[in-house]
């Protein structure tokens, strides 16, 4: 039986050339702390809601990347915001009093006060349109860490500033995921391979190739082994 339902947003992301809705948004994955759902809507506002009741607790607009302009039907000029290639969908991460979150309308990376909601855009020195390190992997041991077909890159979470970045031989697919003081990722190349490097240091630790995909993919950690989710098909590798 339905306990409660909060309306967070409505909106479309795009109009047809005839002003008709075409392209829906795209949610984002919530996050549970302490009693409180924490939520982006990825069309530009990020919330907090009671996990009990389903009262908002706070609500925060952000800056969206608006695309250009487009002649609209009967010579009629349209804008409007979508989700650009910019961030994958991923989980907003908390880590003390912030929770940290990547809309994939925008090219920033926010933190938000888990109380207030107020919101602070962290400063991304190597993440510009062109860049492809546009999936937020987490927050683990102090570290923003980031993944993308380029490669992977680790920030100080004081101060922001890059503590590494490690490019590949291969190009990086699919999410990564951490284990114990590791990440564990698949890339392609000449032969698709899975990866396991340092969390601090972004060393490699081992890389071996995809015994039983032809294809890179999600990587998942389950009880015991190392899942990989490919367009092909799902395997696991016992740990």
């Amino acid at each position: 039986r339905l306990r409660w339902k909060t309306y967070i947003g409505a909106g479309q992301t795009a109009l047809s050339r005839g002003g008709n809705p075409s392209i829906a948004c795209v949610p984002g994955h919530v996050t549970e702390h302490r009693g409180v759902l924490y939520y982006g809507t990825n069309m530009g506002v990020f919330c907090a809601v009671d996990a009990v009741t389903g009262s908002n607790v706070w609500q925060s607009a952000y800056s969206q990347d608006l695309i250009p302009e487009i002649s609209g039907g009967w010579g009629r000029r349209r804008s409007a915001s979508q989700p650009e290639p910019t961030w994958q969908v991923s989980r907003p991460r908390v880590s003390g009093d912030k929770v940290f979150f990547a809309p994939n309308d925008s090219r920033r990376l926010y933190a938000a006060e888990l109380g207030t909601g107020e919101l602070r855009s962290i400063p991304l020195s190597t993440r510009r349109s062109g860049s492809h390190n546009n999936c937020f992997v987490g927050v683990h041991q102090g570290l923003l860490i980031f993944s993308g077909a380029g490669g992977l890159m680790a920030l100080d979470l004081e101060d922001f500033r890059v503590r590494w970045a490690s490019r590949l031989v291969g190009s990086l697919r699919g999410q990564a995921a951490v284990m114990g003081t590791e990440l564990v990722f698949t890339t392609t190349g000449p032969r698709p391979e899975i990866h396991r490097c340092d969390i601090l240091t972004g060393d490699s630790v081992e890389r071996s190739p995809l015994r039983s995909s032809t294809r890179a993919g999600n990587v998942v950690l389950g009880p015991g082994a190392v899942v990989i989710g490919a367009s092909d098909c799902v395997s696991a590798y016992l740990r």
